[in-house]
């Protein structure tokens, strides 16, 4: 027994419980940057933990090993890739440095508008708004203004970029932890561990 209020999980589950518990602060501070970057540490460690707890805890059950290797075997390319950039932002994290994420904000405009600002050439972009109210303000050397109006915005934090190039690090995180979940249920609806 552990003595906790989750005392009937494996210590598989219970590392997934951790996981999801990180990646609900990494929800919750969203746009904090130091906060942000601190449970985004704590998430990938976590999770990353995960898989090698599981191994720890089946690798004596009978045909563990051998489902554990078809999963790998079978494993998509989009899983296959999550994956190692998942493992080498832990690893970066842990014997490396802090990672950091940074904000984003992708600008959409309609395409006839973004005709009409590539023809304008260089210039200094300002956004005036609110993220669901916004225009997008072109500034040339000469002082000139040109307004589009109503452009779409999205907000999003994002890992440096050698971790997850032009995608958001939360919605990386949630697939990570989906996937980690539904190893771990398939896991565990399949095989038993003996009592410890």
């Amino acid at each position: 027994m552990r003595g906790d209020a989750i005392t009937d999980l494996s210590d598989t589950q219970y590392k997934l419980a951790e996981a999801e518990f990180f990646l609900a602060q990494l929800k919750r501070n969203h746009g904090k940057f130091n906060k942000f970057n601190f449970y985004l540490s704590a998430f990938i460690s976590a999770a990353r933990s995960v898989y090698w707890i599981m191994v720890r805890e089946y690798k004596d059950v009978p045909g563990w090993n051998e489902w554990n290797r078809e999963k790998g075997r079978t494993a998509s390319a989009e899983v296959q890739d999550l994956l190692r950039r998942t493992t080498k932002m832990r690893n970066y994290t842990q014997k490396v440095g802090p990672i950091m994420a940074e904000i984003v904000t992708k600008i959409g405009l309609p395409k006839m508008e973004i005709t009409r600002l590539n023809k304008l050439g260089p210039g200094r972009i300002m956004l005036q708004g609110t993220m669901q109210n916004c225009r997008v303000i072109h500034l040339n050397s000469a002082g000139e203004m040109v307004i589009f109006q109503m452009v779409t915005l999205k907000k999003f934090g994002r890992v440096e970029p050698k971790f997850f190039p032009h995608k958001d690090t939360l919605e990386e995180c949630n697939k990570y932890y989906n996937l980690l979940a539904e190893i771990v249920k398939e896991c565990t609806d399949r095989f038993k561990i003996p009592d410890q």
